[in-house]
């Protein structure tokens, strides 16, 4: 094996990454396209009975295959509440749909508050702190600034650190709860929506001009 001494060349995915084996072993026991795999059916094993393996001209590491893996409907590493990915020693990744992130974000959600949002420089890590908290509870933890109110709502903007604002509108539903009160709920629109009427309008792909509802329900 011809292996540039490059730590990001080293790394093989193993069982993870097990795409392009699949298509080379599928030409190989299905196609059965005569070919020489000779060489190629060690790699091919590796994938099949190995984790994740750093591979270097005089030696190679190799992991054992995980007992946990875990996606979204996306595909993508995700797990709510613990790793998405575990070996049988302990060893442990985390992952909110897609991004890896520290153990605790996943497992002490409690621990999330909004000077540790704030204070995060990660933007998408920020953004799962966000997911976590809930975006609804940190504008008004946050102490965020009202922008504009109508008898369409109320708009919110909340400043983000390196980061495009938190921009939401409060709006009521209509429908009263069992209880005769009205339930407000928070949306979240574009940034540079300057009303509540814009604002509102915005989350229906419409202008202020177009938005004019004559009964609301």
């Amino acid at each position: 094996m011809n292996c540039a001494y490059h730590a990001d060349r080293l790394w093989d995915g193993g069982n993870q990454w097990s795409g392009y084996p699949a298509f080379l072993s599928f030409f190989r026991h299905v196609a059965c396209l005569p070919l020489d795999y000779s060489k190629w059916q060690h790699y091919e094993a590796a994938a099949i009975h190995g984790g994740p393996r750093v591979m270097h001209q005089e030696f190679c590491i190799v992991s054992d295959r995980p007992v946990r893996l875990l996606v979204d409907g996306q595909n993508r590493p995700h797990c709510e509440d613990g790793p998405f990915c575990a070996w049988r020693d302990g060893t442990a990744l985390w992952a909110w749909h897609g991004v890896r992130v520290p153990a605790w974000i996943i497992t002490s959600p409690d621990r999330i508050t909004v000077q540790a949002i704030q204070q995060e420089s990660n933007a998408e890590i920020r953004r799962v702190l966000l997911d976590r908290y809930g975006w609804g509870r940190y504008l008004l933890d946050s102490g965020a600034q009202i922008i504009h109110a109508d008898d369409y709502g109320t708009l919110y903007r909340a400043e983000l650190p390196d980061d495009e604002p938190i921009c939401m509108v409060s709006v009521l539903n209509k429908t009263a709860e069992s209880d005769g009160s009205f339930k407000p709920y928070l949306i979240p629109v574009r940034p540079d929506c300057q009303t509540a009427h814009e604002a509102l309008a915005s989350s229906f792909g419409l202008t202020a001009a177009q938005y004019q509802p004559g009964q609301e329900t």
